[in-house]
């Protein structure tokens, strides 16, 4: 069977393309602004529930990193690593509005709140995680010793670490008050 060019159609079959590609163009350029990245992640202006959003990783047998790291909603950012580092004492540095409102939303959405005060599991020389995150109704912490928890908890802690990792971060003078 031989097939017709385009051209020969016929009008049905015009019309139904010249309907496709007008609704294929109104859909593209029907915004009158382009959509912001935390319109695109947080539907209906998803309010950031939690004010600061903390990552603890305490000391093991061995040379388990020591430290605590607290990301707050205003951008500041403190770290304070303690052993098994290259750098030790005080450091601030700033966390980004977006990242900030994502890992919030990140908390949210996977249960923080729903999950059990502590995992742990059956042996010892473990470094502990602890998560907290404070929000105008209260506090919560999630202390997961030997990686036990739930995979939405390690989920969080490598989202908290990872963006640790992108903070430039300062000593804190000693002359702060």
């Amino acid at each position: 069977m031989k097939r017709r060019p385009f051209y020969k159609w016929g009008i049905f079959w015009y019309a139904i393309a010249l309907l496709c590609a007008i609704g294929w163009w109104t859909f593209h350029h029907s915004r009158t602004s382009p959509a912001t990245e935390n319109e695109l992640l947080f539907p209906d202006n998803h309010p950031v529930y939690y004010e600061s959003i903390s990552l603890e990783r305490t000391a093991c047998y061995g040379t388990c990193p020591v430290y605590t790291v607290t990301l707050h909603r205003d951008g500041r950012a403190e770290y304070k690593p303690r052993a098994h580092l290259p750098q030790r004492g005080d450091f601030e540095g700033m966390v980004s509005e977006f990242e900030f409102e994502r890992l919030s939303y990140f908390l949210e959405m996977r249960g923080f709140e729903q999950m059990k005060a502590r995992y742990e599991v059956g042996y010892t020389d473990a470094s502990t995680c602890i998560v907290k995150a404070v929000s105008a109704s209260g506090t919560k912490v999630v202390s997961d010793y030997g990686g036990a928890g739930p995979v939405d908890l390690w989920a969080i802690q490598g989202l908290i670490d990872g963006i640790r990792e992108r903070i430039d971060w300062k000593p804190v003078s000693k002359d702060s008050p």
